[in-house]
Formats: C-alpha cells, structure tokens, sequence
C-alpha cells in the first residue's frame, strides 16, 4: 500500500535561506543534495507528498523540473509565497496538482502554507510550513510545523500524523459540516471569520480527499497504512 507524507520549504535554489534560518550547509549544491537523499529516503516512488509551499524560487523553472525528476513518489503543492510560477507550469513541471488555497484532506487536518488561526472549538489540526524552524502563534497544541528545518529535511509520514490527531479526538466526535454545527449552536462555530473563510476555501478542495461512515474505519485504514 503506498504511504503519504508532508513537507515544507525546502527553498532550492535559494542560497540566501542557509543563512536565514542556519541550515548546516556551505552551500545550495550540498543544500540540494541533502534534500534530495533525505527525502528519497523514507519516499518510495508509489509514495505521495503533499508540499505545503516554498519548493523553488522563481527564476530556476528548468533547474525545478531536474530536481522534481529526482524525488520519488507524486507530489501535490499548495503554493507558498515564494511559488511564483503559474499553475500549468507546476504541473508541467511534475506536481500532480497545485492549490492555491488550504486544504482540508481526511476531515481533520488541515493542510495550508501559513500557519492558520486556530481556536480550540475548531474540529481541525493545521499542518504547516513557512515559519521555519520557529513556532510562533498560539494553540500550537491545535497545528504542527513541518517546515524542513523542524523535521530534519525530511518527509514526514501523514498517516502517523493522523493516527496521533485522531486518536486524540477520539473521544470526541468529530463533525465535519461546519454548517450544521452553527444551525445547531445557533451561532458560527467558528467566530473568527478569517479562519472560516480559510475552512470555506479548504472544504470546496475537499474532492481528493476520501471519506470515512466513522473515525473507527478511518483508524483502522490509517493502521494499515502506517504499518505497510
């Protein structure tokens, strides 16, 4: 069974970030050459990635399309700010698909380039990049960094990450339709309206996503996975 993983920022081609955030490299072609081994590493070719922003900087589409050639596995990217190419080339590139938005994948997480504003009656965990190797916002208990200085510059398994948030909510059940919720509640569940804007736009990207009758066969579908 193939696996997915999550990343972020891994900046190629950007000299200026070995400085900017201390990465342990002399230069981009050690940078890039880590990178690449460390995530050919733990992704099989059968493998997806999601990447949530910052892959290359503008000005290396050619140099992009080479390195995408030598990282297993399909690769979806939310664009970050320094993703300035357009969509079609992206994908000409190798990314099987490109959002412009944040998305929402497995009802529960979150996926989006930017840390979101999260509160605690949001049914939701984040994952993000952009910030680094800082942690900056409140809630962190609520999203979770995976910027490639927080984790090594490597991939991170997104099954494990959603056993550990879903078990969690366990013992809460977890209602996806936010508009229900309100109807019931009689008011937003969400009161920041930014944040439901950002949930409005990840929800109507939700189509890739596979749907669960229940957390229990959503559970035992990501032990199966975590364990191949």
């Amino acid at each position: 069974m193939s696996r997915s993983f999550v990343t972020s920022d891994h900046h190629f081609y950007h000299e200026n970030i070995i400085k900017y955030t201390g990465r342990p490299f002399a230069g981009v072609e050690e940078m890039h050459e880590t990178m690449i081994r460390c995530w050919n590493e733990v992704v099989g070719p059968a493998d997806l990635v999601w990447h949530l922003g910052d892959f290359c900087m503008s000005g290396h589409l050619d140099d992009m399309r080479r390195i995408l050639e030598q990282l297993n596995g399909e690769k979806i990217l939310i664009l970050g700010n320094h993703d300035t190419y357009k969509k079609e080339e992206y994908l000409n590139a190798g990314f099987k698909e490109v959002y412009a938005h944040s998305i929402i994948i497995h009802r529960v997480l979150m996926l989006s380039h930017e840390p979101l504003a999260m509160s605690e009656d949001m049914p939701y965990y984040n994952l993000h990049g952009h910030t680094h190797d800082r942690d900056m916002m409140e809630n962190e208990d609520k999203r979770r960094n995976v910027s490639v200085e927080k984790t090594g510059f490597y991939p991170v398994n997104l099954g494990k990450i959603r056993n550990e948030v879903l078990k969690k909510m366990n013992a809460k059940p977890v209602k996806s339709d936010l508009s229900e919720q309100a109807r019931t509640a009689g008011e937003p569940v969400v009161k920041n309206r930014e944040t439901r804007k950002a949930i409005a736009d990840a929800i109507a990207g939700k189509g890739i996503s596979r749907t669960y009758d229940s957390i229990e066969e959503m559970l035992d579908d990501l032990d199966e996975e975590t364990s191949s």
